[in-house]
């Protein structure tokens, strides 16, 4: 499903994988809680780093009025999406059969996730992917992550 307004989430399907159908059966909740915590971390690194978890690439700076409201505030004149860190401390998730749905279901943080998920009224910041996205960079997380995750998985399926 895309990002819309209202509904902000991404489904990760851990069967496109390689070796996700070779995990026994009793190991994959375990594994999903994992998965999922691992990449919420990394979210909140690469956030914290400027940029994106989904494409790998810098955030725009911000804009020299925000910039300055941001340094009032004590939290320097970095687009790191951490000014209150409420919006990626809300990232949740449902797990299902061979997925993780990655949602915000705050309605607090519903609006600002998505200006910062499709750059409707401030600079493109995507910190989750956007499942209507099919081609390049774009597609899930950056590799980096989808390399953790794989990693993860052959452990769990060969021990």
């Amino acid at each position: 499903m895309p990002i819309e307004k209202d509904k902000i989430s991404y489904l990760m399907e851990l069967k496109k994988f390689r070796n996700w159908k070779d995990v026994p059966e009793e190991k994959r909740d375990e594994l999903k809680k994992d998965i999922f915590d691992m990449v919420k971390l990394q979210i909140h690194s690469y956030t914290s780093e400027q940029r994106s978890p989904v494409t790998g690439g810098r955030f725009q700076k911000l804009s020299p009025e925000y910039a300055k409201i941001k340094k009032k505030m004590g939290k320097g004149t970095k687009a790191d999406l951490h000014l209150k860190d409420k919006m990626i401390n809300s990232i949740r998730s449902d797990y299902l059969k061979d997925s993780i749905r990655f949602k915000i279901t705050a309605e607090s943080q519903k609006a600002k996730s998505y200006n910062h998920l499709v750059g409707d009224t401030t600079p493109k910041r995507q910190f989750l992917p956007n499942e209507a996205d099919s081609r390049g960079k774009k597609v899930g997380f950056e590799k980096g992550i989808k390399e953790a995750i794989q990693d993860m998985i052959n452990d769990a399926s060969s021990s």
